[in-house]
């Protein structure tokens, strides 16, 4: 197919795209994009096309890739074509707590062909359980260097903690390293970060990552933290992110409505328990309680359960040994689409 055959160009909008009438159903349009646009449409190949403000399309599959145009397909009934504008969406896949070597190994066997296949721009993984740290669970369900290498190396973009950031002897070369944070509104004067930004194919993302008081109860007020944070980014990101680190689904949804339309997503990890309530709040937020984990489901929340269980019985902490759980690994993940306005779409992978 050559999308300029002079027979049947099309009309051309302000972006230089040209939707194109085919001898098809009155539904299906083939729509062509210059070639200049070439990188970034093969990495962003869903597509939410727009008459005025009514969305009129949104399946949209790759027909054709040659030197001048990549063309898509797409289906919707267009009322006035010539006001039509098309808008790629960059796809965001957050990965729930990573849990040891388990977690890791599916990481390394499935992550490439998962951002594969959802065209995924930026990949960013809770990692705060990816290695046994110590002996009780106290403080043994931390990070290594060897876990956090594990991840990027899987294609993690960015690897956001939690309250066992700080777990186990190599918890201070963890949080050097760039691409490692943990919650920001833990005390400035120790070690990490708390946010950073990352910039693919000219969409720039910032990542905050936060605790709640029910995961660490000395933290400073989450909301406080992430505001202040906002107005120094003002203007220099695209998109936001927010893991918020907490054990309370009433507090991850109250935080996620106080912030709705500010941030791009609000992404709840710690309970490592998938929850059901993705969706997307009023001003273009995406939200869910709880990603949940990527690890063993043989056992509770990816580990062994028998030192939980002597602790409830006894009275007292779990003194260990900390072990990881067997059974088949589940995925914890959800996909966010954003577009210019934020967020329009959550899924769970």
């Amino acid at each position: 197919m050559t999308p300029r055959k002079k027979e049947n160009r099309g009309d051309l909008d302000s972006h230089g795209t040209t939707l194109q009438r085919k001898r098809e159903p009155a539904a299906s349009w083939n729509l062509s994009i210059p070639c200049k646009s070439h990188h970034y449409f093969l990495h962003h190949t869903n597509l939410v096309v727009y008459s005025l403000t009514r969305t009129i399309a949104c399946q949209v599959t790759l027909r054709q890739v040659n030197r001048k145009y990549i063309v898509f397909r797409f289906s919707g009934q267009v009322i006035n074509h010539s006001s039509v504008e098309v808008e790629a969406l960059t796809k965001l896949l957050f990965i729930g707590d990573v849990v040891g070597d388990p977690g890791l190994d599916y990481l390394e066997t499935h992550l490439p062909r998962l951002v594969h296949e959802t065209g995924a721009s930026f990949v960013i993984a809770n990692g705060e359980n990816s290695a046994v740290t110590g002996p009780a669970p106290a403080g043994g369900c931390g990070m290594s260097v060897r876990a956090v290498e594990r991840m990027l190396a899987s294609g993690v973009q960015l690897i956001t903690g939690g309250n066992h950031s700080w777990d186990g002897s190599e918890a201070e070369k963890t949080l050097a390293i760039e691409q490692v944070l943990r919650p920001l509104n833990h005390s400035p004067r120790g070690p990490g970060r708390g946010a950073a930004t990352l910039a693919v194919n000219g969409t720039t993302l910032g990542v905050v990552n936060l605790a709640s008081r029910t995961a660490i109860p000395h933290v400073d007020a989450p909301l406080d933290v992430l505001e202040r944070q906002l107005e120094s980014w003002q203007g220099r990101v695209d998109h936001v992110l927010v893991d918020f680190h907490g054990e309370s689904v009433s507090e991850k949804q109250i935080f996620a409505w106080a912030v709705a339309g500010r941030v791009s997503a609000v992404l709840g990890t710690h309970t490592h328990a998938a929850t059901l309530d993705a969706r997307i709040l009023p001003g273009g937020t995406a939200f869910v309680s709880d990603v949940g984990m990527t690890g063993p489901s043989g056992g509770m929340q990816g580990y062994q359960p028998d030192t939980f269980i002597e602790a409830i019985r006894l009275r007292r902490p779990a003194r260990g040994p900390t072990q990881v759980a067997c059974g088949p690994v589940e995925l914890g993940a959800v996909l966010v689409e954003l577009g210019t306005g934020g967020a329009t779409g959550i899924q769970r992978l």
